[in-house]
């Protein structure tokens, strides 16, 4: 691994590198890291090579060159074999190390429907997962997907703000490698909206002027009624552009502003991300943490009862005295579609987002979530107005790694 988890980097966002050494101190991240190392993956290499086409210079002379001038670009010393597989979405990943290799998978449709320097974005973006050693921090095992052992709420919101710092980071890797925000522009809108632009005009511009203009939103109940989707960490969104749009004019992307300084404003993007509706003081703020409280003891009760790791998750969201010692589940039960109702009339749509994240934490906090609890999960998004995808949304976002 070129560097360890924490180490700071000239194209590394400065969020990512103090979130991921903060996280490296915690003793759960530290197990984690212990317990992948005496179970390691099993043989990835030769699971891709007999399921997916490994790019050769017989097969794809443009795209292999494409890979080693990204390596080249971001200095990867490692070997870098690359893989298509077969799949109608556009997506791309890389893996964690596989001793002295690692693995950039691209899918079939990329491959097709991106142009060279757009696929030069994606490549540098999944070749800066690497070099950040963003795979150092087994965020896939904390977050549920492979041990499953209970989560602090806590930790598991570190994790997730730690991944969309880690993104911005990838993003830049991406643009170092083709020293424009056009391709890279036009890669996020292909990558979230799956259109490669024959019936809709890629216009990057737009986009940026959109990004201007959300990004001078004042953070206010009502602003908020205004946003898109900020809250997820990989989908194409206004502000990635805007984070990308502001290190371009930095030192080292051809500007000439301070990196600190440019940083500094794309922390500034990020807050917008983690409103603290825990301790608001408002009624959208008490409108969410009463859905929360009742919610989570529904979501909990729906499986076999309430666990002491989800009375954890739901305290460390609301304070360790918020939960009674005897839970009259009914009663709670009886005042959820109330609850659903207020959130609905005072919440703007893209902060009920919110508390089904957080709500899914409380699902998982003892490591699993069952059917049950999925679906009151289902109820509690639908009852908030929010399409149900968002609960798989979030429970995705529990069990995958950084793509």
């Amino acid at each position: 691994m070129p560097f360890d988890p924490a180490a700071p980097h000239p194209l590394r966002f400065r969020g990512d590198t103090e979130r991921a050494a903060r996280l490296l101190t915690r003793p759960e991240v530290q197990a984690a890291q212990q317990a992948r190392a005496r179970d390691p993956e099993p043989d990835l290499r030769r699971e891709l090579l007999g399921t997916a086409l490994r790019l050769t210079e017989v097969l794809a002379p443009d795209l292999v060159h494409l890979v080693a001038q990204c390596q080249a670009t971001l200095g990867v010393p490692t070997t870098v074999e690359t893989y298509v597989y077969p799949s109608p979405q556009f997506n791309a990943g890389c893996t964690a190390p596989d001793g002295e290799r690692v693995y950039v998978l691209l899918s079939s449709a990329i491959v097709d429907g991106f142009d060279a320097a757009e696929l030069g974005f994606v490549i540098g973006h999944e070749l800066g997962h690497h070099l950040f050693a963003h795979h150092g921090i087994p965020s896939h095992r904390l977050l549920g997907g492979d041990d499953r052992a209970a989560l602090d709420a806590e930790l598991a919101l570190e994790l997730f703000a730690w991944q969309r710092c880690a993104e911005i980071s990838a993003d830049r890797a991406g643009l170092a490698c083709v020293r424009q925000l056009g391709p890279a522009g036009r890669a996020m809108f292909k990558l979230t909206s799956g259109l490669a632009g024959a019936r809709v005009t890629i216009d990057v511009d737009e986009f940026l002027r959109q990004a201007g203009d959300l990004a001078a939103v004042e953070s206010t109940p009502a602003a908020e009624a205004q946003r898109r989707d900020w809250l997820t960490t990989h989908p194409f969104s206004p502000l990635r552009v805007r984070a990308m749009q502001l290190v371009s004019e930095a030192r080292g992307f051809g500007g000439q502003r301070p990196l600190d300084q440019v940083d500094a404003e794309v922390d500034q993007l990020l807050t917008v991300m983690e409103p603290r509706y825990t301790h608001e003081h408002s009624e959208a703020g008490e409108a969410m943490r009463r859905l929360l409280f009742a919610g989570g003891i529904a979501i909990a009760a729906a499986g076999d009862g309430i666990t002491a790791a989800e009375r954890t998750a739901l305290a460390g969201f609301l304070g360790d005295d918020s939960l009674p010692a005897e839970i009259d589940v009914a009663a709670v039960r009886a005042v959820l579609a109330e609850r659903m109702a207020r959130v609905r009339e005072q919440v703007p749509a893209l902060r009920r987002h919110q508390v089904v994240r957080d709500l899914s934490v409380v699902a998982r906090a003892d490591g699993r979530t069952s059917a049950a609890e999925k679906a009151v999960l289902v109820e509690i998004a639908t009852g908030i107005g929010l399409p149900a995808s968002v609960v798989a949304t979030a429970l995705a976002q529990a069990e995958r790694g950084l793509d």
